[in-house]
């Protein structure tokens, strides 16, 4: 293997690893806060990291900026890329083009987790956590062929001024594992037990819009070779009266558009970047930093861009300087080489559209560069290194195409995600129906999507296409304008989420933070607290159930969150914070969960996390109740398994009577068809199925072989109908044989009465 000969290169090139740095954040004082003299860059106390001192140069500390070298990405990279700069590895694998196939034939179910979620007894590791017997145990049981666990790496909240960040931690600054996650060592030793398990790893490489960290603060010190690395710019200090006032040295402050005119007039900073014309893009700004003592001597103020806060400063992949490229290509290096992940997740969102746009000229909206050149280059480089990448952030669908035509294998699911989530929060289908039929329209390949269960981010609804379409309407949406319609479903999403007051104390943003159960109980109108009762927990299993089969009985990569394994419940704000205001609802999903039993301790996690509330037994007691969530996910994961429907071709949506029911004909690599039929609905329906769309059906006639994949039973249509009866919040699973095609002959464990 690739990454084997990449081991033993590092191994002998970087022991012991660099890069690590001490993990516990500075306790900041008030005093220190506020003051006006320019302090050093925030960094974790420890004997391991020196802090600058007072310099008789009137300069930045020669030893501190000499420290911060070592441990920065860009210095790691250069060693790195060593390894495969002027050898064989650069040969082994082809880059091009795209194929995913084989992963959703031999990898198809996934297993997401996200190592600071995991309730971790002691000193235990989220690394040893998984390589246990208990866990392979939960693995074998649900078929798990691949576990995504992100993030791994050290985050940049331990250089922040505040730890928020630290639970999402899409914010990496480094390129070793973090402290949660485990060592080097332990991290061996859990590949090489998913290895003699053939279960496969994934993970997410640095993004491109990374935390403050020790690359940041060198950039803005002006030390050689870093100046290009993030998208920068210098300020003159006759400019300063129009930035906001420094706060401290390293606190970066947002520009409204009044401080940016000035800017803007000087030729300081681009009047528009092409992204904002592109309203599904996420935020972005441009922040100012304090007055930073530089290692010249002289007084520097920068204004940079960044992605969402002004903790996530972006890199500059068209830097002539090439540092932002090279940082990347050594994390892939490291990703996919060194640590042998088959899957590596991409977050290139921050660069699509960020490029200059001339005053009074129009954008070509949908070009995105330099994130689409970035996006190819990435991916190239993953396959040369015997790995496949997945977009971990939402696209329009057009976007979409583009990118699996030049760059990536697999996508995060943004056709049915929110779409079915909506459909169970309201027991309608109608905007699942659109989404599906226009996906189909533009041809979409569903085999390049991955269908995922929600996790501790919860469920986006910024639903890119919609914005995309703008004034266009979707099919079935009548003449109202995508945008109206989505702005109809967030309010929808919204209203339905204000009702849980102890949950909610004031109206969320454009993200409902629930797990599948949580969804499930807000729309049986559960409250969390009743969540334990029997009967309240016989109805959010069912509600998850139906869209756990929705997702799972789709070709393409279908990924269970631990979330969903556990029946994660949201956290009651008051465990939050001490009033409404100080609230933050990205925490309110992100509640600490065990995989193998009940914590001992039930306060809070290592982190600082409280433990989530649950709607299920713990995963290793589920595996033994014949009625568990788990239980009916292994029966589906069986029907996905025994049909391989995942490596088929999405072929039509068959109409449905009912208001919550949908009905997908899926056609088969190897020959027949699966009808997959879901009722969102809690009302039961009894549907007509119009199998004329299955090509040589009605030339078939009495050759037909219809088998309900859950029971064994021979199903008989009605010429071309096929009467079938929903249970609400249920599902049916049918194959469908013609002439010489072979039926399914289901295993005696999977048939249940």
């Amino acid at each position: 293997m690739l990454f084997i000969v990449l081991s033993v290169a590092l191994g002998a090139l970087l022991s012991p690893p660099q890069g690590r740095c001490a993990e516990r954040p500075i306790e900041r004082s008030i005093a220190e806060e506020h003051t006006d003299r320019p302090t050093s860059p925030p960094a974790p106390p420890g004997g391991r990291v020196p802090f600058e001192r007072e310099s008789a140069l009137n300069r930045a500390d020669p030893g501190y900026t000499q420290w911060l070298e070592k441990q920065s990405l860009l210095s790691n990279a250069e060693e790195v890329s060593k390894i495969v700069s002027g050898s064989q590895l650069l040969w082994r694998a082809p880059s091009l083009p795209p194929e995913p196939f084989s992963m959703a034939a031999g990898t198809g179910v996934w297993l997401s987790l996200h190592p600071n979620t995991l309730f971790l007894e002691g000193s235990a590791t989220a690394f040893n956590l998984l390589a246990g017997r208990d866990t392979l145990q939960l693995f074998d049981y649900l078929r798990i062929k691949g576990v995504y666990m992100a993030p791994v790496t050290v985050s940049g909240a331990i250089w922040a001024y505040t730890r928020t960040s630290s639970m999402q931690g899409t914010d990496a600054i480094q390129y070793a594992f973090s402290d949660v996650a485990g060592s080097a060592e332990e991290f061996a030793r859990l590949r090489r037990t998913l290895s003699s398990a053939r279960i496969a790893m994934g993970s997410d490489m640095l993004p491109t819009a990374t935390g403050l960290g020790p690359d940041f603060f060198l950039a803005a010190r002006a030390a050689r070779n870093f100046s290009g690395v993030y998208c920068m710019v210098e300020i003159p200090r006759e400019l300063w009266q129009y930035l906001p006032p420094p706060v401290t040295e390293w606190k970066g402050s947002r520009l409204t558009a009044q401080h940016m005119a000035p800017l803007v007039r000087a030729g300081y900073l681009p009047a528009a970047l092409a992204r904002d014309a592109m309203p599904w893009t996420s935020p972005t700004g441009w922040a100012a930093t304090g007055e930073v003592l530089c290692s010249d001597g002289f007084t520097r103020r920068w204004v940079y861009c960044f992605h969402t806060t002004p903790d996530r400063p972006v890199l500059n992949w068209d830097d002539p300087s090439a540092g932002a490229r090279q940082i990347l290509s050594g994390s892939l290096i490291q990703q996919v080489g060194m640590n042998g992940f088959s899957l590596t997740g991409l977050r290139i969102e921050p660069l699509i559209g960020l490029d200059a746009v001339l005053p009074g000229a129009q954008s070509p909206a949908a070009s995105g560069e330099p994130g689409v050149t970035a996006a190819c280059s990435i991916g190239r480089e993953i396959r040369r290194y015997g790995g496949r990448s997945v977009l971990r952030e939402e696209f329009p669908i057009p976007v979409l195409k583009l990118l699996f035509d030049q760059a990536v294998e697999y996508a995060a699911d943004s056709v049915t995600t929110p779409a079915a989530e909506h459909a169970l929060l309201t027991g309608d289908v109608q905007f699942l129906r659109s989404m599906l039929d226009e996906a189909l329209a533009l041809g979409l390949d569903f085999r390049r999507l991955i269908h995922s269960g929600a996790d501790q981010e919860g469920i986006s609804y910024t639903l890119p296409h919609l914005a995309f379409l703008g004034n266009q309407p979707l099919p079935g949406a009548g003449n109202v304008p995508a945008a109206q319609q989505r702005l109809a479903l967030q309010t929808s999403m919204r209203d339905a989420a204000a009702v849980w007051k102890d949950v909610f104390p004031r109206p969320i943003e454009d993200t409902l933070p629930l797990s599948g159960a949580g969804l499930a109980a807000l729309a049986a109108g559960i409250e969390p607290a009743a969540a334990a009762l029997p009967e309240a927990q016989t109805l959010i299993r069912n509600g998850h159930t139906a869209l756990a089969f929705f997702k799972a009985m789709q070709p393409g990569l279908f990924q269970l969150s631990g979330q969903d394994l556990v029946g994660a419940l949201p956290l009651p704000w008051r465990t939050l914070a001490d009033s409404p205001d100080q609230w933050d609802q990205n925490q309110t999903g992100r509640g600490a969960y065990s995989l193998s039993r009940i914590p001992r301790s039930t306060g809070v996690s290592r982190l600082g996390v409280p433990t989530t509330p649950v709607a299920y037994e713990p995963p290793l007691v589920q595996i033994f109740q014949p009625n568990s969530f788990l239980a009916a996910t292994r029966r589906i994961l069986q029907a996905r398994e025994l049909s391989r429907i995942g490596e088929g071709s999405l072929a039509a949506r068959i109409p449905t009577r009912g208001k919550g029911c949908i009905a997908l004909l899926t056609r088969l690599e190897g020959g027949g068809h699966v009808l997959a039929v879901t009722n969102f609905n809690r009302t039961a329906t009894n549907e007509y199925l119009n199998l004329s769309l299955v090509p040589g059906l009605e030339a078939a006639r009495d050759r037909v072989t219809l088998t309900d994949l859950f029971t064994g039973e021979t199903l008989r249509p009605d010429r071309t109908r096929l009467p079938l009866a929903v249970a609400g919040w249920g599902a049916r699973a049918v194959h469908i044989a013609l002439n010489a095609e072979k039926p399914l002959n289901l295993p005696p464990e999977m048939k249940k009465e």
